[in-house]
């Protein structure tokens, strides 16, 4: 009798502390590419129960922060705990040659010494193409690494910034995020300034752009039906960069709805409740929160003002320390991937990564 042929699969024998997550491409991608806009590398905190992102452009006129738990990917075996520091440009160019691939698996080795992470796009019957990209990577808690203190309490901050601007309240409403788009693809048409007016007394909410050329604008009061939970509170005007706000629409796969808070001269807060897949209902996937600056006409530029990062020390219950704000601007600019240039009383102009963020500046 002829022995039957074994076949032996040429992956490598798994290790009890590798990590191996498999996602559908398309949800990973969305994530990342609205963090792309912001930075050149992005830090991916590893744990035991989450993914947890966040990221700020250098001139400081937006952040994003993602929390992608277990129930957002479709298996998730993180053993121990790691940071990932990635270029993501060259990850997005590879989460755009998904082709067929229902699938992308990441994996990591700890105990190999070349320090990547593997992306995998596999689907039944086609050979699985593989791509590593290296990586900074750190298998100690955050808080016991002096290099990841910035980043860590840039989390922190945001988290809390967050709850601030919740709290400061103004207008809040959840939106289709079709409708969204349809607001900032009409608005892109006569400027790259969105004006957002809050009218107490009528209770409206007014959402415009003007120019020398011509204007736009739609009216809401909360009995339209691509809009819910309307709620407002106070009169004033708020101005944000437009290109920053279509960035967001890069997640619109992720959710039905767009939940936007603003205030007169105060940041835009769009939150971003992720989907659950059909066989996780019960499970909440995670969480994306958005954040613009307002737009300071006086000096021309989108940046978090003083009062801002006063909050930002507040809701870290540090108002006594007078040091906080700067302590927190310094978080950030460690978080980025170029040093900050010291601040002077000459304004400066802020760099741009790409050149769609030009746009922001007028």
């Amino acid at each position: 009798m002829a022995k039957k042929k074994v076949v032996r699969s040429s992956r490598s024998k798994q290790s009890s502390t590798d990590i191996e997550i498999t996602v559908h491409p398309d949800k990973f991608r969305a994530v990342m590419e609205v963090m792309s806009f912001f930075v050149e590398e992005v830090t991916l905190q590893v744990t035991k129960s989450h993914i947890f992102i966040v990221a700020t452009d250098s001139s400081r006129v937006g952040m994003v922060i993602a929390k992608l738990r277990t129930g957002f990917f479709t298996t998730y075996n993180v053993p121990i705990e790691t940071t990932w520091v990635i270029r993501i440009d060259d990850l997005v160019k590879i989460l755009k040659r998904k082709g067929k691939a229902a699938m992308l698996e990441i994996s990591h080795k700890p105990k190999d010494l070349d320090n990547t992470v593997k992306f995998s796009f596999r689907s039944a019957k086609r050979a699985r193409r593989t791509f590593k990209l290296k990586t900074m990577v750190s298998e100690t808690p955050l808080e016991d690494e002096d290099d990841a203190q910035g980043v860590e309490t840039l989390r922190n901050a945001a988290e809390a910034f967050t709850e601030q601007i919740i709290k400061d309240g103004g207008v809040t409403f959840e939106i289709e995020t079709e409708a969204l788009d349809e607001i900032v693809k009409d608005a892109l048409i006569i400027d790259d300034v969105i004006h957002f007016d809050l009218d107490n007394d009528t209770q409206t909410l007014t959402i415009s752009t003007r120019s020398d050329t011509g204007s736009q604008e739609v009216i809401f009061d909360g009995s339209e039906e691509e809009i819910e939970n309307f709620q407002i509170d106070s009169t004033g005007t708020a101005l944000f960069s437009l290109p920053f706000l279509e960035n967001i629409l890069k997640a619109r796969s992720l959710a039905d709805e767009f939940n936007i808070t603003t205030k007169e001269e105060r940041p835009l807060l769009v939150q971003i409740e992720f989907k659950a897949p059909s066989d996780k209902l019960t499970t909440q996937p995670g969480y994306l929160n958005y954040i613009i600056a307002p737009r300071v006409q006086k000096a021309g530029e989108d940046m978090f003002d003083e009062d801002d990062f006063e909050n930002f020390a507040d809701s870290l219950g540090n108002e006594d320390d007078e040091d906080d704000p700067e302590d927190l601007e310094e978080a950030m600019a460690e978080a980025n991937e170029e040093d900050e240039p010291e601040e002077t009383d000459e304004p400066e102009k802020k760099p741009a990564k790409k050149s769609k963020k030009s746009k922001a500046k007028k």
